[in-house]
Protein backbone atom coordinates (compact mmCIF):
# COMPACT_ATOMS: atom_id res chain seq x y z
CA UNK A 1 0.00 0.00 0.00
CA UNK A 2 1.05 3.43 -0.98
CA UNK A 3 0.31 6.81 -0.04
CA UNK A 4 1.66 9.72 -1.53
CA UNK A 5 0.93 12.85 -0.96
CA UNK A 6 1.16 15.88 -3.28
CA UNK A 7 1.90 19.56 -2.72
CA UNK A 8 2.66 22.50 -5.13
CA UNK A 9 6.65 24.37 -4.78
CA UNK A 10 7.58 27.60 -5.66
CA UNK A 11 11.14 28.26 -6.14
CA UNK A 12 13.21 31.17 -5.21
CA UNK A 13 13.92 32.74 -8.71
CA UNK A 14 10.19 32.83 -9.11
CA UNK A 15 10.17 36.32 -10.79
CA UNK A 16 6.47 36.99 -10.01
CA UNK A 17 5.30 37.69 -13.23
CA UNK A 18 1.86 36.53 -12.71
CA UNK A 19 1.26 33.84 -15.39
CA UNK A 20 0.66 31.33 -12.77
CA UNK A 21 -2.22 33.95 -11.31
CA UNK A 22 -4.22 34.44 -14.65
CA UNK A 23 -3.68 30.60 -15.41
CA UNK A 24 -5.08 28.99 -12.26
CA UNK A 25 -8.83 28.78 -12.61
CA UNK A 26 -9.27 28.22 -8.54
CA UNK A 27 -7.91 31.52 -8.14
CA UNK A 28 -5.44 29.70 -5.51
CA UNK A 29 -2.03 31.80 -6.68
CA UNK A 30 -1.69 35.57 -5.76
CA UNK A 31 2.07 37.32 -6.17
CA UNK A 32 3.28 38.73 -2.73
CA UNK A 33 6.08 40.53 -2.67
CA UNK A 34 6.90 40.05 -5.92
CA UNK A 35 6.57 36.31 -5.52
CA UNK A 36 4.00 33.72 -6.49
CA UNK A 37 2.50 32.72 -3.12
CA UNK A 38 0.06 29.56 -3.11
CA UNK A 39 -3.85 29.59 -1.31
CA UNK A 40 -3.90 25.84 0.02
CA UNK A 41 -7.45 26.21 0.93
CA UNK A 42 -8.18 26.93 -2.93
CA UNK A 43 -5.28 24.64 -4.68
CA UNK A 44 -6.63 21.80 -6.64
CA UNK A 45 -2.99 20.73 -7.12
CA UNK A 46 -3.69 20.48 -11.05
CA UNK A 47 -0.66 21.81 -12.03
CA UNK A 48 -1.52 24.22 -14.42
CA UNK A 49 0.02 27.05 -13.14
CA UNK A 50 3.31 25.44 -13.51
CA UNK A 51 2.95 24.52 -17.13
CA UNK A 52 2.46 28.78 -17.09
CA UNK A 53 5.51 29.32 -15.38
CA UNK A 54 8.40 30.82 -17.98
CA UNK A 55 11.05 30.34 -15.68
CA UNK A 56 9.88 26.65 -14.48
CA UNK A 57 9.59 27.84 -10.65
CA UNK A 58 6.60 25.99 -9.90
CA UNK A 59 6.69 22.27 -9.22
CA UNK A 60 4.89 19.64 -8.01
CA UNK A 61 5.97 17.87 -5.61
CA UNK A 62 5.39 14.13 -4.88
CA UNK A 63 6.13 12.65 -0.97
CA UNK A 64 5.87 8.73 -0.16
CA UNK A 65 4.66 9.11 3.32
CA UNK A 66 4.08 5.05 3.80
CA UNK A 67 4.91 2.15 1.79
CA UNK A 68 3.99 -1.02 3.48
CA UNK A 69 5.43 -3.56 1.26
CA UNK A 70 5.38 -7.56 2.33
CA UNK A 71 7.71 -9.41 0.12
CA UNK A 72 7.78 -12.88 0.60
CA UNK A 73 10.43 -14.88 -0.74
CA UNK A 74 9.27 -18.65 -0.44
CA UNK A 75 5.68 -17.73 -1.73
CA UNK A 76 7.58 -16.01 -4.38
CA UNK A 77 9.78 -19.12 -5.69
CA UNK A 78 7.25 -21.59 -5.02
Amino acid sequence: IKNIKKKLHIDYWCEGCGKCVERCKQKAMEIVDGKAKVNYDKCILCGYCGSACPQFAIKMQWRRLLIIYNYNRQNYNS
